[in-house]
């Protein structure tokens, strides 16, 4: 039996679809051994996270609330966020007989897909999540070493289950394995079936292996210079750690997790694409801030300026206070507005856009998610693609 469509849908997770610029999947015929569901409460993004922690335990600690510590976790009950509950489990199919549910059973949770004029069902366990849930979540399953997609993805504002690309179901699975371009920005490092590590960005994602610097540091306690890692000393060292994973997509040069920071980033990829998906996280975020007057009027200014990567910071009152460190006394034709920095700074200023790069079917019609814009600048009205010149 052929894998039949759900729906005619567009692609919903373009994490698969955008990472196919030179990205290579993981092949091989090794039967997956169980993934045992692991809370992400528990299981942080690598080995190294937890030999930092012992030196560097509050920054190990507000770091594994970020959505980088979550980009990708084992599939647990704690870590996929869609409902299971009946009701709310049941993804359509097309036609009364076919459906698609979000089942609990021994073993894991599954996605099953049931013909009921057939009276068949083909399930498929839910082993990786990726995606914290903040702007949704995309769920795979191991087929030997190779990470396949599941039709299903869970979408946070309708709170629901929707069709993932090509939303397909049957015998042998939707063949969209999942390329290991996607995987070098969503984990510490290669997934193996089985293991539950690796999963999600870690510290040796932007400081490299550790190792050495935990050797040496551990022989020499009273060294307080950090010796063996990487620390961005320059401010395109620093560009680059973030671009590694938000300019969009390029084209692969060299194997996939080859790179290391502090390495030239374009010796691992090539230019990004001019003007391509540049407006959700899949895209050329660092591209739309490298062209903003805040980044070229400043000779220091970067992602972390902004951004402290080791914190969760979602407070847009908060994250307008880091205008004010450039803008002390913004004049504004409302008094309210220059009296004190607050969310508008950052609403008016780097406006929530649709993106042009995924598009999803929710039970209310198509959408297109929003996506804080790095083009900060002037926009009509506060909103807009791009900034008024």
């Amino acid at each position: 039996m052929k894998w039949m469509s759900l729906a005619a849908v567009p692609l919903v997770a373009a994490v698969v679809a955008g990472c196919k610029s030179g990205g290579s999947p993981a092949s091989s015929a090794t039967p997956a051994s169980p993934v045992s569901p692991v809370s992400p409460s528990v299981v942080r993004a690598d080995d190294a996270s937890a030999a930092c922690r012992s030196c560097h335990a509050a920054v190990v600690e507000s770091h594994a609330a970020t959505v980088h510590a979550h980009s990708t976790a084992p599939a647990s009950e704690a870590s996929v966020r869609g409902s299971f509950a009946p009701g709310r489990n049941v993804l359509g199919a097309g036609k009364p007989s076919l459906s698609l549910v979000m089942e609990k059973r021994e073993g894991g949770l599954f996605q099953v897909f049931k013909d009921a004029s057939l009276g068949t069902e083909h399930a498929r366990r839910m082993d990786v999540v990726f995606g914290s849930g903040r702007n949704g979540q995309a769920y795979m399953y191991w087929r030997g070493n190779d990470l396949l997609l599941l039709p299903a993805c869970w979408l946070p504002g309708p709170d629901s289950w929707v069709p993932g690309p090509g939303a397909f179901a049957g015998d042998s699975g939707p063949e969209l394995v999942v390329p290991q371009r996607c995987l070098e920005c969503h984990t510490g490092g290669p997934l193996k079936p089985g293991e539950a590590k690796g999963f999600g960005v870690s510290c040796s994602s932007c400081h490299g292996d550790g190792a050495a610097h935990v050797a040496w540091h551990t022989e020499h306690p009273g060294e307080k210079e950090g010796r063996h890692i990487v620390n961005p000393g320059t401010r395109a060292q620093a560009l680059e750690g973030c671009a590694l994973c938000h300019s969009g997509s390029r084209q692969v040069k060299t194997p996939e997790f080859s790179w290391k920071p502090g390495e030239p980033l374009d010796s691992h990829l090539g230019a990004p694409t001019p003007g391509a998906n540049m407006g959700d996280s899949h895209g050329n975020q660092v591209g739309l801030l490298e062209k903003s007057k805040c980044f070229q009027g400043s000779p220091v200014m970067t992602c972390s300026s902004c951004h402290d990567p080791h914190r969760s910071e979602r407070s847009l009152e908060v994250l307008a206070q880091k205008c004010t460190g450039c803008h002390a006394a913004p004049k504004h034709a409302d008094p309210a507005i220059s009296a004190a920095p607050s969310a508008g700074c950052v609403e008016c200023h780097m406006p929530l856009v649709p993106t042009g790069f995924i598009r999803l079917m929710t039970p209310t019609g198509m959408v297109s998610p929003k996506y804080r814009s790095h083009a900060i600048g002037i926009y009509p009205n506060g909103q807009g693609a791009s900034p008024a010149k």
